[in-house]
This record gives C-alpha cells, structure tokens and sequence, in this order.
C-alpha cells in the first residue's frame, strides 16, 4: 500500500511540473509575439524620415503632402495628428502589453506625445491619444483632431 502511494505521487509531481513548464512556455509566447519588435525600440531616438514613418506605419496611417505629414488612425480613417513641417524626431517611451491590450508610448518632435492602444488578437486600434505640450501653461493638454472625409 505504501508503495502504491508513493506511486502516485511521484505520478503527480510528474504531471504537476509538466503543466507548470507548458505554461510558462505559453507565457514567453505570448510577450515574444507583441513585444519583441517594439520592446527592441524603446527608448531609442529616431530622426531618419523613412524609420519614423516605418515605425508610425506599423500602428497607424502615414501620408505626406508636400512638406506635410498627415497622420490617421486606419480603422476609421479619423485624422490623428499633422505637422507642417514634417516629423523631425521620434522615440518610442513605451510598451505595455497585457493578456488582451498593447499600449504603445511615443514622444513626436519633443512636445506631441502619442499613445495607441490595440487588441493584440485582432490587431485593431481601440483607441489613440495625442497630447501636446504647451510652454505657456507648462503641462500637455490633449489635442483634438477631426475625421479624414
């Protein structure tokens, strides 16, 4: 009796500690998927025109006009943010990513700063904040933008 179980709970352990690794492999998965690129871009400064819109391209849309870059959230076509002068710098802050959201944490030419939050099983924007920070007052105040018609 008493080596039956011994049997069995060897028998346990065994099953126990193969689901804990399957796990934890699944884990690493998941941050490998949403975080590897991004994760390699934070904190680095931009200021080449085609690695700004390459990097903005991959969560939103980037068209330029002449001297203007105009920037819009793809899924509704609303227009984001615009520079009359084209961007000059770019550095991704940040990157937070939870089991269903990943937050992504931009500063614009120093004062415009960008924050775009998508569902990681769809890839779809949930939503895009734009902050612009005014001298004057000291602080960042949200900037509000109208739809690409």
């Amino acid at each position: 009796m008493k080596k039956l179980l011994n049997i069995l709970i060897f028998s346990l352990l065994i099953i126990n500690t193969s689901f804990a690794s399957d796990n934890q492999y699944n884990d690493n998965k998941l941050d490998d998927k949403y975080t590897l690129d991004i994760s390699s871009l934070k904190g680095r400064v931009f200021s080449q025109p085609n690695e700004i819109k390459a990097i903005l391209s991959e969560y939103l849309s980037v068209r330029e006009e002449g001297n203007m870059d105009y920037v819009y959230n793809p899924d509704n076509n609303e227009l984001v943010m615009y520079f009359k002068d084209g961007i000059d710098k770019l550095v991704v802050t940040d990157c937070k990513v939870t089991s269903q959201l990943t937050n992504v944490y931009m500063t614009v030419n120093e004062d415009i700063k960008l924050h775009v939050v998508y569902y990681n099983d769809t890839d779809n924007i949930l939503d895009v904040r734009v902050r612009k920070y005014f001298p004057d007052w000291e602080r960042y105040f949200e900037v509000v933008t109208e739809e690409n018609k």
